[in-house]
């Protein structure tokens, strides 16, 4: 279940002025309506310990993520450097769970509202 207030409508307001959106964009109903529900069980943990416009952000990013990102897939399955007919790709998550965007972490971090607990 989505959190209060989170819904397609309001991802989609969020998205209209964030540059790199097309994947949203580009989506049908069905499937920003799964990748919200998918983000917000990822991170579920976070909710009611981060600021609620930040968790929100949070959540957004991540849906996006999901929709967006094979990266994100090899991330999320421990590969920290991979390589591709000589090209390669290495993965530094400074202290981010692997299966956090990266830019939902930012939110994470920056909306902390529930006293010395470290996210790690």
């Amino acid at each position: 279940m989505l959190p209060e207030g989170i819904d397609r409508a309001t991802a989609d307001v969020y998205f209209v002025n964030r540059y790199g959106a097309g994947g949203w964009d580009g989506a049908d109903e069905g499937d920003k309506d799964k990748v919200l529900y998918t983000a917000a069980e990822i991170l579920s943990e976070y909710q009611g310990v981060t600021a609620a416009g930040d968790y929100e952000k949070a959540l957004y990013e991540q849906a996006l993520w999901i929709l967006d990102s094979a990266v994100g897939e090899l991330q999320e399955q421990g590969i920290a450097s991979h390589s591709i007919s000589g090209i390669s790709q290495s993965f530094d998550l400074k202290g981010r769970p692997a299966h956090v965007a990266p830019r939902a972490w930012q939110f994470l971090k920056r909306g902390r509202s529930a006293g010395p607990v470290w996210l790690t």
